[in-house]
């Protein structure tokens, strides 16, 4: 076919094997996209004459018998174009997701005119560059195992040892959607191939979440104490967001869930009554910021039903919590303080909002704190969530909290097994290499990607991965996804 017919057409991938390069010729009202041998061309008018060209034999027997199926499918006479055999079809749009293609009004991702699109009728599989986020709390420079990650993944990645390292988000928040390091790829960023390619979230994640990632995946390198802070649910983060969308970006709860790399403490919820009222008593600088009155009021509610202990809970915490800045000052420096680094992954509801206290130079917002807490007292322990072990995989643990935003797996794979298959989902997923070399390669992709420590590779649903190890090391990955 000759660049003058070419107009007007739109060269479509049908293959399962390929990584096309696409470039996009405006005119005619229509795109034409160009990629390797193994494609349909579309005309835009109606109906769509599709001539299949450069297929093997089967895959043209197979795509033609489909099209004589189809009753209102018009099977045409057998044409040469460069000395090779193709068969014509003549198709109506609705008709095109018989051959894994779509259109404006088909459904699908669809083509639109001068637009960019992207036509792999498989999930691919592809690395990528993620955001660093330079919060005041995280490690400096080096220190950080964020910057490590980031050093290691990426050998021109400059690290700053007088700038904090405090977060690598891996995912598609509009605050830190991750670059797609693979040039085959139309779309720069995650969020806008996911846009494009809802299917590859799976199609309950789809469903669910209309069309988004509904996690948020993070490395954090603790230097300093984070803000005293929680996180709204559904309803409440709807409210403050409508309320004051400058100070809550989105509408979303923020479930979250870490998961240690190194030793690591945090503080969550509130301990049992009689912990608290213990320390009243020993630490006198605790109990001048609690009142006296408040104080007296946990320790009477022992001897009460729940509802008196959070009432009792509540009013200790708000005064603790709206005592003056200078008072509060005045009473830390007459202890000693001792803070933990610490390193962790976290995932959580791809959402920004955050209510804060204190400890943080952002926005506070002390009475939504107070009033938003859930002033149940309870045990150290009762707040660690353990791993559930894979039936199938002797090396996975399986992290699954009672939400449905994410689900974390960490792979801890023995150095002595030469190649280690990542299982396929019904959702996407992002996985973290922390430790640990290999080439990853899958049933859809022509070349293998390289990925070592601090590496993020993107998996599509219903994708497996093979990873073979390119040095005898011990392997540890952590993978977050959406299992429904």
């Amino acid at each position: 076919m000759g660049a003058g017919q070419r107009r007007g057409h739109l060269r479509w991938e049908l293959s399962r094997n390929c990584s096309p390069r696409r470039r996009v010729l405006r005119g005619g009202g229509c795109a034409w996209v160009t990629s390797r041998p193994g494609a349909v061309e579309i005309d835009s008018c109606h109906p769509l004459p599709v001539t299949l060209t450069q297929l093997s034999a089967s895959r043209r027997q197979n795509i033609f018998t489909a099209g004589l199926r189809d009753g209102n499918i018009e099977a045409c006479r057998r044409v040469s174009t460069n000395n090779l055999q193709t068969p014509r079809l003549t198709l109506s749009p609705r008709q095109l997701p018989q051959l894994g293609c779509s259109f404006p009004g088909t459904g699908g991702s669809g083509l639109r005119s001068g637009v960019e699109t992207d036509a792999l009728s498989v999930p691919p599989v592809f690395p990528l560059s993620c955001v660093v986020q330079q919060y005041a709390w995280g490690k400096m420079g080096s220190n950080s195992e964020v910057a490590r990650l980031l050093a290691s993944s990426d050998p021109l990645a400059q690290i700053s040892e007088d700038k904090p390292y405090a977060e690598l988000w891996m995912g598609a928040h509009p605050r830190g959607d991750a670059k797609i390091l693979d040039n085959s790829i139309l779309q720069k960023t995650l969020g806008q191939w996911i846009a494009e390619n809802q299917d590859c979230l799976g199609s309950k994640v789809k469903d669910t979440f209309n069309g988004k990632l509904p996690f948020l995946f993070k490395v954090l390198s603790v230097e300093t104490a984070l803000s005293i802070q929680a996180h709204p649910d559904k309803e409440l983060a709807e409210k403050l967001h409508l309320q004051a969308p400058q100070h809550y970006p989105d509408a979303n709860h923020k479930p979250e869930m870490a998961i240690a790399l190194t030793p690591f403490q945090g503080l969550c919820g509130f301990r049992p009554v009689e912990e608290i009222v213990t320390f009243l008593t020993k630490v006198p600088e605790f109990q001048f910021l609690t009142g006296d009155d408040a104080a007296t009021q946990l320790k009477q509610s022992l001897s009460r039903d729940s509802q008196a202990v959070a009432s009792a809970l509540q009013s200790c915490f708000s005064h603790l919590m709206k005592s003056e800045k200078k008072v509060v000052a005045e009473q830390l420096n007459l202890l000693v303080k001792r803070i933990s680094q610490q390193d962790c992954v976290e995932c959580m509801a791809c959402s920004d909002n955050t209510v804060r206290a204190g400890l943080t130079p952002k926005f506070i917002d002390v009475p939504t704190l107070c009033e938003m807490l859930s002033y149940i007292p309870s045990p150290s322990q009762d707040r660690l969530f353990p791993p559930a072990r894979s039936q199938e995989d002797p090396y996975l643990s399986i992290y699954d909290p009672p939400v449905p935003d994410f689900t974390v797996m960490k792979m801890e794979v023995p150095g002595s097994i030469t190649e280690y298959r990542v299982l396929a989902l019904d959702s996407a997923s992002i996985l973290l290499m922390v430790q640990g070399t290999v080439t990853a390669s899958t049933r859809t992709a022509q070349a293998t990607i390289s990925l070592k420590r601090g590496g993020v590779l993107f998996i599509g649903a219903n994708e497996s991965v093979s990873l073979k190890l390119t040095l005898p090391m011990d392997l540890l990955m952590f993978r977050a996804c959406c299992l429904l």
